[in-house]
Protein backbone atom coordinates (compact mmCIF):
# COMPACT_ATOMS: atom_id res chain seq x y z
CA UNK A 1 0.00 0.00 0.00
CA UNK A 2 1.06 3.49 -0.37
CA UNK A 3 2.77 5.55 2.23
CA UNK A 4 0.22 8.61 3.52
CA UNK A 5 2.87 11.61 4.36
CA UNK A 6 2.33 12.68 7.55
CA UNK A 7 1.01 16.61 7.91
CA UNK A 8 3.82 19.02 9.34
CA UNK A 9 3.84 19.64 12.70
CA UNK A 10 3.02 23.30 13.56
CA UNK A 11 5.55 24.62 16.23
CA UNK A 12 4.85 27.47 18.01
CA UNK A 13 7.50 30.13 19.29
CA UNK A 14 7.19 30.40 23.15
CA UNK A 15 9.83 33.38 22.55
CA UNK A 16 7.73 35.40 20.22
CA UNK A 17 4.47 34.82 22.44
CA UNK A 18 6.20 35.94 25.73
CA UNK A 19 8.00 38.89 24.31
CA UNK A 20 3.95 39.96 22.98
CA UNK A 21 2.80 38.86 26.89
CA UNK A 22 5.43 40.78 28.20
CA UNK A 23 4.24 44.17 26.08
CA UNK A 24 0.67 43.34 26.93
CA UNK A 25 -0.96 41.96 24.18
CA UNK A 26 -2.84 38.63 25.97
CA UNK A 27 -4.60 41.20 28.77
CA UNK A 28 -3.71 40.09 32.65
CA UNK A 29 -5.40 36.85 34.51
CA UNK A 30 -8.24 34.95 32.50
CA UNK A 31 -8.02 36.74 29.40
CA UNK A 32 -4.07 36.04 29.00
CA UNK A 33 -5.06 32.21 29.89
CA UNK A 34 -7.75 32.26 27.41
CA UNK A 35 -5.35 33.97 24.35
CA UNK A 36 -2.23 31.49 25.10
CA UNK A 37 -4.36 28.12 25.81
CA UNK A 38 -2.46 25.19 26.55
CA UNK A 39 0.75 27.38 26.05
CA UNK A 40 0.60 29.11 29.15
CA UNK A 41 2.88 27.36 31.47
CA UNK A 42 5.27 27.44 29.36
CA UNK A 43 5.03 31.12 27.97
CA UNK A 44 4.68 32.46 32.43
CA UNK A 45 7.93 30.50 33.02
CA UNK A 46 9.76 32.43 30.01
CA UNK A 47 8.13 35.49 30.72
CA UNK A 48 8.78 35.53 34.89
CA UNK A 49 12.32 34.24 34.04
CA UNK A 50 12.76 37.48 32.09
CA UNK A 51 11.15 39.66 34.08
CA UNK A 52 13.17 38.36 37.45
CA UNK A 53 16.23 39.24 35.58
CA UNK A 54 17.56 35.77 35.04
CA UNK A 55 20.48 35.40 32.83
CA UNK A 56 22.89 32.72 31.55
CA UNK A 57 25.12 35.19 30.58
CA UNK A 58 27.50 37.13 32.52
CA UNK A 59 26.13 40.30 33.10
CA UNK A 60 28.85 42.14 31.42
CA UNK A 61 31.07 40.26 28.80
CA UNK A 62 33.92 41.32 26.46
CA UNK A 63 34.23 39.09 23.62
CA UNK A 64 36.18 41.03 21.43
CA UNK A 65 38.44 44.35 21.50
CA UNK A 66 36.13 47.38 21.53
CA UNK A 67 33.00 44.87 21.85
CA UNK A 68 31.29 44.92 25.09
CA UNK A 69 28.05 42.82 25.38
CA UNK A 70 25.64 43.29 28.41
CA UNK A 71 22.62 41.26 29.51
CA UNK A 72 19.41 43.20 30.56
CA UNK A 73 18.21 43.07 33.74
CA UNK A 74 14.97 44.34 35.09
CA UNK A 75 14.08 47.85 34.45
CA UNK A 76 17.05 48.41 32.81
CA UNK A 77 16.95 51.14 29.69
CA UNK A 78 19.52 51.89 27.19
CA UNK A 79 20.69 54.84 28.89
CA UNK A 80 20.75 53.05 32.02
CA UNK A 81 23.46 50.69 30.65
CA UNK A 82 25.30 53.21 28.92
CA UNK A 83 25.94 55.10 32.54
CA UNK A 84 26.72 51.31 34.15
CA UNK A 85 29.12 50.20 31.80
CA UNK A 86 30.13 54.36 30.81
CA UNK A 87 30.12 53.31 27.15
CA UNK A 88 28.49 56.06 25.10
CA UNK A 89 27.13 57.09 22.44
CA UNK A 90 24.00 55.59 22.59
CA UNK A 91 24.13 54.95 18.79
CA UNK A 92 26.91 52.46 18.83
CA UNK A 93 24.96 50.30 20.87
CA UNK A 94 22.90 47.77 18.94
CA UNK A 95 19.98 45.65 20.65
CA UNK A 96 17.67 42.53 19.12
CA UNK A 97 14.89 44.68 18.37
CA UNK A 98 16.44 47.50 16.33
CA UNK A 99 15.48 50.21 18.64
CA UNK A 100 16.82 51.29 21.35
CA UNK A 101 13.96 51.98 23.43
CA UNK A 102 12.46 48.38 22.70
CA UNK A 103 14.48 46.16 25.41
CA UNK A 104 13.46 43.16 27.19
CA UNK A 105 15.25 41.54 30.43
CA UNK A 106 17.55 38.25 29.54
CA UNK A 107 18.17 40.21 26.22
CA UNK A 108 21.84 40.85 25.31
CA UNK A 109 23.02 43.78 24.11
CA UNK A 110 26.04 44.63 22.27
CA UNK A 111 28.40 48.02 22.05
CA UNK A 112 30.65 48.28 18.98
CA UNK A 113 33.13 50.71 20.23
CA UNK A 114 34.13 53.50 18.63
CA UNK A 115 32.35 56.04 21.25
CA UNK A 116 34.38 57.24 24.24
CA UNK A 117 34.05 56.18 28.23
CA UNK A 118 31.65 58.46 29.98
CA UNK A 119 33.98 60.56 32.38
CA UNK A 120 33.52 64.30 34.45
CA UNK A 121 32.12 66.90 31.78
CA UNK A 122 30.78 64.70 29.24
CA UNK A 123 28.73 62.04 31.29
CA UNK A 124 25.25 62.07 31.09
CA UNK A 125 23.52 64.09 34.37
CA UNK A 126 22.88 61.48 36.94
CA UNK A 127 19.16 60.30 36.58
CA UNK A 128 16.23 60.21 39.28
CA UNK A 129 14.29 57.24 40.28
CA UNK A 130 10.41 56.69 41.16
CA UNK A 131 8.86 53.84 42.35
CA UNK A 132 5.64 52.89 40.87
CA UNK A 133 2.68 52.60 43.57
CA UNK A 134 -0.31 50.08 43.45
CA UNK A 135 -3.34 52.51 41.45
CA UNK A 136 -0.44 54.68 39.74
CA UNK A 137 -0.86 55.43 35.90
CA UNK A 138 2.31 56.58 34.05
CA UNK A 139 0.51 59.96 33.28
CA UNK A 140 -0.51 59.98 36.94
CA UNK A 141 3.29 60.12 38.15
CA UNK A 142 4.55 62.10 35.71
CA UNK A 143 2.18 65.01 37.16
CA UNK A 144 3.06 64.08 40.25
CA UNK A 145 7.02 64.90 39.47
CA UNK A 146 5.92 67.74 37.26
CA UNK A 147 7.58 66.05 34.31
CA UNK A 148 6.10 64.81 31.00
CA UNK A 149 5.21 60.74 30.56
CA UNK A 150 7.41 60.95 27.69
CA UNK A 151 10.51 61.32 30.20
CA UNK A 152 9.88 58.29 31.98
CA UNK A 153 11.10 55.24 31.24
CA UNK A 154 12.34 51.68 32.73
CA UNK A 155 8.71 50.27 32.40
CA UNK A 156 9.79 46.18 32.30
CA UNK A 157 6.37 45.48 29.74
CA UNK A 158 7.30 48.42 27.10
CA UNK A 159 4.06 49.47 26.82
CA UNK A 160 3.60 53.36 28.58
CA UNK A 161 -0.13 52.10 29.12
CA UNK A 162 0.88 48.79 31.29
CA UNK A 163 2.99 49.62 34.78
CA UNK A 164 3.53 47.45 37.68
CA UNK A 165 3.82 48.35 41.28
CA UNK A 166 7.07 48.28 42.46
CA UNK A 167 8.95 48.77 39.44
CA UNK A 168 11.51 51.61 39.28
CA UNK A 169 11.41 53.83 36.51
CA UNK A 170 14.09 56.66 35.64
CA UNK A 171 13.36 60.51 34.74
Amino acid sequence: PPQTEKPPTQTVDLQALATATIRGDYGNGQQRRDALGANYDKVMAIVNQRLAGVATVAPQQTTQANTTRVTVRSGDTMSGIASRTGLWPLSRWSVPSGNINRIWPGQVVTYNGGGSVATGGNAPPATRTVTVRAGDTLSGIAARLGISYTQLTGYRSGNPNVIYPGEVLHY
